[in-house]
């Protein structure tokens, strides 16, 4: 924030339950940064981001793959809260998507979310 400010940049963040959020307007970005939702809300967590996001606008979405159940760097440990390539084209097929892939990388985030890691990230415009 100190540097958004520094830059006169207004920055307008929320910090709410996904399902809960509710705004009268569509918003230029929505970011997701591991989001990790129960499996029995995640389609609805995802439809609620989408609902969020004006045409033209973005989505910005970083989360642990699938894969990251056999890493110890931290993240879910239920299947069905992690994510593949294939779900996110699924869940997201109403955007145009100028990321998508699947990465390994170093995380070093604290105590408990440090070493190599799965991730996947994702870049999409809503069409």
């Amino acid at each position: 924030m100190t540097l958004a400010k520094s830059q006169n940049a207004l920055i307008d963040y929320k910090v709410s339950s996904v399902l809960d959020f509710y705004s009268e307007r569509q918003f230029d970005v929505v970011a997701f940064i591991y989001a990790h939702f129960p499996s029995d809300i995640r389609k609805q967590a995802s439809e609620k981001i989408l609902s969020l996001v004006r045409p033209g606008g973005k989505v910005i979405f970083e989360a642990f793959s699938k894969e990251q159940l056999s890493l110890e760097s931290g993240g879910a440990k239920d299947e069905k809260m992690l994510f593949s390539l294939e779900e996110m084209e699924e869940e997201f097929k109403f955007l145009e998507f100028y990321l998508l892939r699947k990465e390994k990388i170093n995380l070093n985030e604290g105590q408990y979310h440090k070493g190599k890691a799965s991730v996947i990230r994702m870049v999409g415009t809503k069409k």
